[in-house]
């Protein structure tokens, strides 16, 4: 069994000091390898991408990507789990695009980082 974990981490026309970025759901590649490397190998999936916010994952999934979903499935003994987010040492987020002031570019104060998985220390 395979649970794949897919956050969007950047959306498009997002700024940072570093630039402009294009809009990254890491379900994309998630798919991909589902479609190529896992299910030709027999590995039945559950998926859990963004489904919250303005701009919610294209992507088809069995649940919303949440920390309560996410600890629901963790318990059901996954062989596999791929994640995917923004990440530190001892957690990893899923960022959400709650609003916008009506200019379509996600701005710092329209965005939020949730956590979905952390390490208990």
């Amino acid at each position: 069994m395979l649970m794949m974990l897919g956050a969007i981490i950047f959306y498009e026309n997002q700024g940072s000091p570093y630039g402009i970025w294009h809009r990254s759901d890491t379900a994309t590649l998630m798919e991909e390898c589902r479609k190529d490397i896992f299910e030709p190998n027999g590995f039945i999936s559950t998926r859990m991408y963004e489904k919250e916010g303005i701009k919610p994952s294209i992507y088809e999934c069995d649940y919303p990507l949440n920390h309560s979903n996410v600890l629901a499935e963790w318990v059901k003994g996954y062989g596999i789990v791929c994640m995917l987010g923004q990440a530190d040492s001892n957690r990893i987020t899923r960022l959400l695009w709650q609003y916008d002031d009506g200019d379509n570019i996600p701005e710092e104060k329209e965005l939020k980082y949730i956590t979905f998985f952390k390490l208990n220390r």
